[in-house]
């Protein structure tokens, strides 16, 4: 995912974007009922001025980020900044080292897909979890942190079906128990033979097998490699973080989607369970233990909420003080009405010939 920046845009340029139509035919064949609530997206705004009163307009998402590109990456930017945010803070703070994840795929053979069930997100993590704490926690010794993210599609290929998998990314910055210190950890991988299976691979297929049975292939493939600076780690969390809706929706343009044959398949891949929860922090970076380690490197981490409401703040363009917004939304008659003048803040790629909303 490209880091978006803070843009402003005229609103009638603005009014004119819209969703890829082929993109509204697929959710208007899985989905019908949403489609309307889908075309609502980033079309009401809020309206703001800022304390020397130039006034800006900023657009509501839908909300419906299993089916909205644009809903979906901005519900990952909040989840992979609000984890880079604190990897860089432990980074920094133990022994000043670079930013550094060790980051890995774990795949399966074609015959073993239809073994993991519609509900296995949450089993499927925690034989991933098993899988890194066997190779990179020396028995116990390291507590580690690390994230699992459950994936069930192909990204060049959305359209395909099931294809069950992992994203893991690890810290190199690990809690020694014995010690009561911090201690950055070289991670390893033994055997890069294309031959045979590394380390890793057996690892991982011995404790997939231990939960599904035997896998009938010679190799299980796990690729990993390491992933440097904030620009590596926040292109590596957000890739394993994100939802399947973008790939559906960047592929919509040389894929064909047949209704009769793929419909109940991207289904199964976009309207998830509500309770599903695909990825996963663990260690001492899961939900509740987070803050406790930070304060041992003593730090204390702000709530989420705060957090995020900082990041999103949007400043004046033309003086550099804050934007105070309404707390209602108008639809897009009512601002071109009242507001026609007022420039929409937003986040884009400031390139010539890329469109500022497109994932």
């Amino acid at each position: 995912m490209v880091k978006l920046h803070p843009m402003k845009i005229p609103l009638e340029q603005f009014a004119k974007k819209k969703l890829n139509e082929r993109w509204i035919r697929v959710v208007r064949d899985i989905a019908p009922d949403k489609v309307e609530h889908l075309l609502e997206c980033r079309k009401r705004f809020f309206a703001g001025k800022c304390e020397e009163s130039h006034g800006y307009l900023k657009a509501s998402l839908c909300r419906l980020r299993e089916i909205c590109p644009i809903d979906a990456n901005a519900y990952t930017f909040n989840q992979s900044e609000d984890a880079l945010e604190i990897l860089n803070i432990i980074s920094r703070r133990v022994g000043g080292g670079r930013l550094r994840v060790w980051g890995g795929e774990y795949t399966l053979p074609r015959s073993s897909w239809n073994k993991v069930g519609d509900s296995d997100a949450k089993k499927m993590k925690k034989i991933g979890s098993r899988t890194i704490n066997g190779l990179f926690s020396d028995g116990g010794r390291y507590l580690l942190g690390y994230e699992v993210s459950f994936h069930h599609w192909h990204s060049s290929e959305p359209f395909r079906g099931w294809y069950p998998h992992l994203h893991v990314n690890i810290s190199d910055v690990a809690w020694e128990r014995d010690k009561q210190e911090w201690h950055r950890l070289n991670l390893y991988q033994n055997d890069l033979n294309q031959l045979s299976e590394s380390t890793l691979s057996r690892t991982w297929r011995k404790n997939f097998e231990e939960e599904y049975g035997t896998v009938k292939a010679k190799r299980v493939v796990a690729h990993w490699a390491y992933r440097s600076g904030l620009g590596g780690v926040r292109h590596r969390l957000s890739y394993a973080m994100r939802n399947p809706v973008v790939d559906c929706y960047k592929a919509i343009n040389w894929l064909e989607y047949h209704p009769e044959s793929d419909r109940e398949s991207v289904r199964r891949m976009l309207l998830r369970p509500k309770t599903e929860k695909r990825t996963q922090w663990f260690g001492y970076l899961s939900d509740g233990q987070k803050s406790k380690y930070l304060k041992k490197l003593e730090y204390v981490l702000e709530p989420k909420a705060s957090r995020r409401k900082q990041r999103s703040k949007r400043v004046c363009p033309e003086d550099g003080t804050d934007i105070n917004w309404n707390f209602e939304a108008d639809d897009l008659d009512f601002v071109r009405s009242n507001y026609a003048s007022r420039p929409v803040m937003t986040y884009g790629v400031p390139k010539e010939g890329v469109e500022f909303w497109k994932p």
